[in-house]
């Protein structure tokens, strides 16, 4: 049976917010420039921070691979976190606050923010302010002299103070990009959704949910019914708008539980359905059906407290001996409701052209 049910599609797990495109660039872009910084570093004979490095970029191939077999989110943590703790031990080992590798702490917390969890950014802004805040410790303590001799207490306070509000603009700009991306993700969604919507009610009734055209089938043997409803402008009249809504609802529920799956029910419109039964062997085949939905159609029902009856007229065409076009069926179909109706409604009537008589029986309450 052909209906319109409303679907909404769900939204599902949000992805991971960094694109695989932009990864694999910052991945190509850091694996040129780890070994750029590391050959002069080897050269001069520094090969603890040469080894970092070195240990750095065997991350950074780890993640190229996860990120070839579609784990964006482990590639993401394969960047952040060898990078953070090589950026750490080479502070600690080298010059401290002065050293040059706390350049790369803005551009790790650019990149921890694009990750959109506050944890993760505020974690690692918080580790190297404490990491920083340690090697003042134990620089002033005596534990472990940073080699640098100009340094003074003011030297780490101002950048711990610049790394904290650098982060925090850095956290800013991230979360009015991330919010700008949720909100285009949720628009393209809705606007799918009525894309989906408005594809559908072009061929589906809004009120019933029914099919609004149909196509010519192709089995050996079909029939079109015409239905109209017999006092429905005295339901809609007396009663309202709404209970004529209703009652039309009514309808098309009954129509449909009455006929076969591979049958179509359809709203012309109006008070008017269309029905198409496939695969009929003969008229006597139609006739049982017609015959069900008059005395189905029959019965009373509910409307506002009110037992509402509204019978119906039917017109029956047969393809192909009637035509050979939904058009031409269409047509026929119509003339032989209205030859139910003159036969004292709640009735069906075969098309036929040679009499005016009816050309099978009829169902009456």
């Amino acid at each position: 049976m052909e209906t319109l049910s409303e679907t909404t599609e769900p939204m599902g797990p949000a992805p991971f917010p960094i694109p695989g495109r932009l990864l694999r660039r910052v991945l190509y872009a850091l694996l040129i420039a780890i070994p750029c910084a590391a050959l002069p570093l080897a050269l001069a004979g520094k090969w603890f921070p040469g080894t970092m490095l070195a240990f750095t970029e065997l991350m950074l191939v780890t993640a190229m691979a996860a990120l070839r077999a579609g784990h964006a989110r482990l590639a993401g943590w394969l960047i952040l976190a060898p990078l953070a703790i090589c950026v750490a031990i080479l502070i600690v080992a080298g010059k401290g606050p002065v050293d040059e590798s706390v350049l790369a702490i803005p551009g790790l917390m650019i990149f921890a923010s694009l990750f959109g969890n506050r944890k993760i950014f505020l974690g690692l802004l918080l580790f190297f302010a404490s990491l920083l805040l340690a090697v003042a410790v134990a620089h002033f303590q005596g534990w472990r002299m940073v080699p640098v001799m100009t340094v003074r207490p003011d030297t780490f306070i101002t950048v711990v103070v610049i790394l904290a509000v650098t982060s925090y603009f850095i956290w800013l700009m991230a979360s009015a990009l991330r919010r700008a991306l949720h909100s285009l993700r949720i628009e393209n969604q809705r606007v799918r959704r009525s894309l989906a919507q408005i594809e559908a009610l072009a061929h589906h009734d809004a009120l019933t949910g029914l099919p609004t055209a149909l196509a010519r089938r192709n089995q050996s043997g079909a029939a079109l019914l015409y239905l109209d409803l017999d006092n429905f402008k005295t339901v809609n009249d007396s009663l309202g708008h709404a209970a004529g809504d209703a009652l039309l609802c009514e309808v098309a529920a009954r129509l449909t539980s009455a006929v076969r799956a591979n049958d179509t029910v359809s709203r012309q419109g109006g008070d008017e359905f269309l029905i198409v039964l496939g695969d009929v062997a003969d008229r006597d085949a139609v006739s049982v059906i017609a015959l069900k939905l008059v005395e189905k159609m029959s019965l009373p029902c509910r409307i506002n407290g009110l037992a509402v009856t509204a019978t119906c007229s039917l017109g029956i065409a047969i393809y192909p001996g009637d035509g050979q076009d939904f058009e031409s069926l269409l047509k026929l179909a119509d003339q032989a409701m209205y030859q139910a109706k003159e036969s004292g409604r709640n009735a069906f009537r075969f098309y036929q052209p040679a009499s005016p008589s009816p050309a099978s029986g009829q169902s009456r309450i």
